[in-house]
């Protein structure tokens, strides 16, 4: 990372000025009227922040979970900017919306939770006005921890399991989007995509490869002692037809076409090949907007390999929902998706987690 402050001098020290003016107070912060949960992280896409504001929405009893947080707002919503939106303004998501009015990951998650209000507004103080002044009591801010005029409760970065932030780089040698000293401001840490047979000694090593010794494993601390680190893995839930034409018979095929426009779909791949032999691989840029040429590229696949399942990721099957009828029939019966959840590694962080939580909202 030392060697960015002089390769990528211009973007390191523009980062270090920005944060220092907030820093110092020089530009206004202000808090929203009402708590507030920021849920972000330091390096561009691909941490599991949608899945992670899902898995939060659960514990907060508005999914299938007993509530864990009975102290807490009873109201809560979710606002995110709508990255790859084509609307303005403030908008309450819509159901039966799509991609290009409200952005793929706040979609998924209004589909997903119809009971919760999910807005989107580029000015999350202004987002975070609006949402108060209709109800909402507790406010899950999606992918806002670099949006420092607005002062959140607690800010939860997530950092994936294989990319600790010291190995990692500034863009564009990296992945980093912010300077990793960021993590400081973490009051809670994930890390995020772990491997479900995670050791203890694994955790240690994680734990010093981050390089931030003032963040200590949530489950082996007492909250006072530093910044609690939690450790959270992927579930991989039962695939689902995206549409209603689709054949189930295409389950059992031996081989997989797997299309993708996210971060990293290396993690998918390898879970989905324990099932299926990777016959073509389509992966696009993340939230990447599907046009006429990709939709040939994957008719042009499916024909040259005729039993081969189609399958896409859950964020994916949001920007090709309206692309329906530009599908032949062949696509339609073929093409699956793939849910997934974040969840704890272990009992004892689920047990830690909303203690921790609970102070910084009370």
């Amino acid at each position: 990372m030392n060697s960015d402050k002089i390769l990528l001098a211009p973007y390191y020290w523009t980062l270090r000025l920005r944060h220092c003016l907030y820093d110092k107070g020089w530009k206004k912060v202000r808090k929203a009227p009402v708590p507030t949960v920021c849920i972000g992280n330091i390096a561009v896409g691909g941490t599991g922040k949608t899945p992670f504001t899902e898995l939060l929405l659960r514990l907060l009893g508005t999914g299938d979970m007993i509530p864990l947080y009975a102290d807490l707002p009873a109201r809560v919503g979710v606002l995110s900017k709508g990255y790859g939106r084509k609307s303005k303004g403030f908008l309450y998501v819509e159901a039966d919306g799509t991609p290009e009015q409200f952005g793929d990951e706040p979609l998924q998650i209004k589909r997903k939770f119809p009971q919760v209000p999910v807005a989107v507004c580029s000015s999350r103080i202004e987002g975070c006005r609006k949402m108060a002044e209709d109800g909402c009591e507790l406010i899950l801010l999606d992918d806002a921890f670099q949006h420092r005029a607005l002062q959140a409760d607690c800010n939860i970065v997530l950092v994936e399991f294989d990319r600790p932030l010291h190995k990692d780089h500034l863009l564009p040698r990296g992945r980093l989007r912010d300077i990793p000293e960021r993590i400081a401001a973490a009051d809670i840490v994930i890390c995020s995509k772990c491997p479900d047979d995670l050791t203890e000694e694994e955790r240690r090593e994680w734990l010093a490869d981050l390089g931030m010794p003032q963040v200590c494993d949530a489950a082996k601390m007492d909250a006072a002692e530093g910044t609690p680190l939690f450790f959270t893995t992927t579930e991989y839930g039962q695939m689902q037809s995206a549409f209603e034409e689709a054949d189930r018979h295409y389950l059992y095929s031996g081989h997989m076409i797997l299309v993708s426009g996210i971060a990293n779909d290396h993690p998918l791949a390898g879970q989905l090949s324990r099932q299926y032999r990777l016959a073509d691989r389509l992966s696009f840029p993340d939230h990447h907007d599907f046009t006429a040429a990709d939709l040939r590229k994957i008719e042009q696949a499916a024909a040259k390999y005729p039993e081969a399942i189609l399958i896409t990721t859950e964020k994916d099957y949001q920007r090709m929902m309206p692309l329906r009828a530009q599908l032949s029939e062949n696509i339609r019966r073929r093409l699956f998706y793939q849910p997934i959840r974040a969840r704890f590694l272990t009992q004892e962080e689920t047990d830690i987690f909303p203690q921790i939580l609970l102070k910084f909202l009370q």
